[in-house]
């Protein structure tokens, strides 16, 4: 297998994001930090969750916007050294609405970096090696998250304002990296058009556009993986120790199978490959509600994680596919605005779900919202391939 080209723009932030993934203490944690030392109830501490969903769907449209005008490094540096100031202030937070606020700011900064980074692989690799270089780059971030959260499942033993300062660290520790290491990688010849058709671009795009509302379906499943998952654990009676444990599953068999799933995924369409990684999703994330120990959440945890491992990578590449080359910032920014949104509507759903109907009701939805994504994907399927071709005659 040779090795992909523009390495240094490439790995050098690949180093970055390892380091700054393996200090991802906070979010994991966050609903039991606000359910167990601020107060708040399930569906307050699922709101707050949300929150910085909705910074996110800001940071997302921003941060492509502004890595094709301003360039990916500038991006990249202002959310990395500015993230921080508020990861340290959010545990010296009392008041809810305080915490809320910071909530939202932290997400709005912290996110930042996903188009621009996404942005800039497409930048240098080239077409035939980005599912390669963005599985590489997804896989070091689960690689770290799986060392990251096992940490910090002991941390927080020892006060959860450690959590806050060593993922603030890190952080830091990843942008003095792009500082000192990383180039502007921005084409030279960035879009003329005006902001605001600039921001409106992909969403007029009759392809893309249907491509992020079905994508959205799935992120709203995932995205209960740091919300909803650790607080119904809680009321099986697992410690938040045992949760950063059971959550590390993901990220070790990510590390480990990787590989062999993007091997073994190839020889599919990567329609194809979406379509059914959203229907195993649901299925992973619906045994949630009829598992009750360990080894339960376990099997379920490895079910939707053989999906996220064949969704994840395949994302961004198709993205990078349908995007003209100066709006490719826009373009990540707005397949990042259905995550964002989704992290933001599936924890706060959740939450009144899990409260008022119960975690049946709430983890067997998924399943229902995963065939839902899984058909979507099928019927759009020809006009994806299609556009792709027409744009790369």
């Amino acid at each position: 297998m040779r090795p992909l080209q523009g390495c240094l723009a490439f790995w050098y932030p690949w180093v970055g994001i390892l380091i700054n993934r393996v200090g991802c203490f906070v979010l994991p944690f966050l609903a039991i930090y606000l359910t167990t030392q601020r107060g708040f109830s399930i569906a307050a501490a699922g709101a707050a969750v949300a929150t910085y969903g909705v910074g996110s769907m800001v940071a997302t449209l921003a941060g492509g916007t502004f890595a094709d005008r301003v360039g990916r490094r500038r991006t990249l540096l202002f959310g990395l050294f500015a993230g921080p100031i508020l990861m340290l202030a959010l545990p010296l937070a009392e008041k809810p609405s305080v915490i809320f606020t910071l909530t939202f700011l932290m997400g709005t900064i912290y996110e930042l970096y996903r188009p621009a980074s996404n942005a800039a692989i497409a930048d240098v690799i080239p077409a035939v090696d980005r599912p390669r270089a963005f599985a590489l780059y997804y896989w070091v971030m689960n690689l770290g998250f799986a060392v990251g959260v096992s940490l910090a499942g002991i941390v927080a033993t020892r006060g959860y304002i450690w959590l806050f300062v060593c993922d603030a660290v890190t952080t830091l520790t990843y942008g003095v990296v792009v500082y000192l290491r990383v180039p502007e990688t921005r084409p030279k010849h960035p879009t003329q058009a005006s902001w605001r058709n600039h921001l409106a671009a992909p969403f007029k795009d009759r392809v893309f556009a249907p491509f992020v509302l079905i994508t959205f379906g799935v992120a709203c499943i995932f995205s209960l993986c740091m919300s909803m998952l650790p607080i119904e654990m809680r009321s099986d009676g697992l410690s938040p120790a045992q949760y950063g444990k059971l959550i590390a599953i993901n990220g070790v068999l990510i590390v480990c199978l990787q590989p062999v799933i993007a091997h073994a995924v190839a020889r599919f369409r990567n329609t194809q490959v979406m379509a059914a990684a959203a229907l195993l999703l649901g299925i992973g994330f619906g045994a949630t509600g009829y598992v009750d120990s360990a080894f339960g959440y376990a099997a379920s945890i490895t079910v939707w994680t053989i999906a996220e491992m064949a969704w994840i990578p395949v994302g961004p590449t198709m993205v990078a596919a349908l995007a003209p080359a100066p709006l490719r910032g826009a373009y990540q920014g707005a397949y990042g605005l259905g995550w964002a949104m989704a992290s933001s509507v599936g924890p706060s759903l959740g939450g009144l779900v899990l409260d008022h109907l119960g975690s049946k009701t709430l983890w067997t939805s998924c399943i229902a919202i995963g065939a839902i994504s899984s058909i979507g994907f099928m019927l759009l399927a020809p006009a994806i391939q299609h556009a792709i071709a027409e744009r790369h005659r």
